[in-house]
């Protein structure tokens, strides 16, 4: 209960609806109003998305488990509450590292729901692979609160890492495509987790995808 969100919109109707999550730490006012209204302003309507336990939402974050709710659930009050304005059949989900990792989880989970998908330097598997999750490439806070949202280590919760874990269902997403950005140097989140969302679609046969890797991305909400 009690969710927020900001939104902008240029004038029109049937406008596209993009909407824009906020990373791991902080809530929907990490996404400034200069960023809406840059991307609004190419005939968009944008939406700064809060979650349970953000921005005093009742509930506790989960990471991109049931929170992906959420972000559905936002959409379908834009698409109830602006129709006039809106094309629903035009949705996307567009994140930044924690943000990006919700983007990622709601592509495989409501693949039929958005058309779009924009993860930047998501993290795409919170701690099923012993290498490449993001629990082992994390230390001392980040585990805690890692564990704390999953409900539990990777060796005593192992079902909430797997449920978590984009590269398993990721292909789920054909409908629409996919783009993502890493920077090459990222030690937040490694472009590895790019890197093996683009291996799994690679290996389905599905090139509904972009990856970008840069040396100047850096970690944080590009402008």
């Amino acid at each position: 209960n009690n969710l927020q969100a900001r939104y902008y919109h240029p004038a029109g109707t049937n406008l596209p609806v993009i909407l824009l999550m906020h990373g791991w730490d902080g809530g929907l006012e990490s996404i400034t109003d200069a960023t809406m209204k840059r991307i609004g302003d190419y005939g968009a309507f944008t939406c700064a998305v809060g979650m349970r336990g953000r921005n005093a939402a009742n509930g506790a974050r989960d990471a991109s488990g049931r929170e992906i709710y959420d972000i559905y659930d936002c959409l379908q009050s834009i698409i109830s509450t602006h129709g006039a304005l809106v094309d629903g059949s035009r949705g996307a989900v567009w994140g930044y590292s924690g943000g990006g990792g919700n983007a990622l989880a709601s592509l495989c989970k409501f693949p039929d729901t958005y058309n779009v998908g924009v993860d930047f330097m998501g993290m795409s598997d919170y701690g099923r692979d012993g290498t490449d999750g993001w629990y082992q490439q994390s230390v001392g806070a980040t585990q805690t609160a890692i564990a704390a949202a999953v409900g539990g280590t990777p060796a005593t919760a192992p079902n909430g890492y797997y449920a978590r874990d984009a590269t398993v269902a990721i292909a789920n997403f054909t409908g629409g495509h996919l783009y993502m950005y890493h920077d090459n140097a990222d030690a937040t989140v490694p472009p590895v987790h790019s890197s093996r969302i683009k291996n799994v679609l690679d290996g389905a046969g599905m090139s509904n995808y972009t990856l970008t890797l840069s040396d100047t991305l850096g970690h944080g909400y590009p402008d």
